[in-house]
């Protein structure tokens, strides 16, 4: 699950956040990296990120 404030939207590319994304094993390292991609391309919002990994769960 990705949730984001305009701030990162609006500077990093679908594609781009959706390759971040995919490819983490760390969601906190993929939160930072895509902060540090927002803010790298003068954000003028603010920036936030929220990554969750949904696993299913078996009995």
């Amino acid at each position: 699950v990705v949730l984001c404030s305009d701030g990162v939207w609006s500077a990093v590319a679908d594609e781009e956040l959706a390759a971040i994304v995919s490819d983490a094993q760390d969601l906190r390292a993929a939160c930072s990296r895509l902060l540090a991609l927002a803010n790298d391309r003068g954000g003028r919002d603010n920036a936030t990120v929220l990554l969750a990994r949904l696993e299913t769960v078996t009995e």
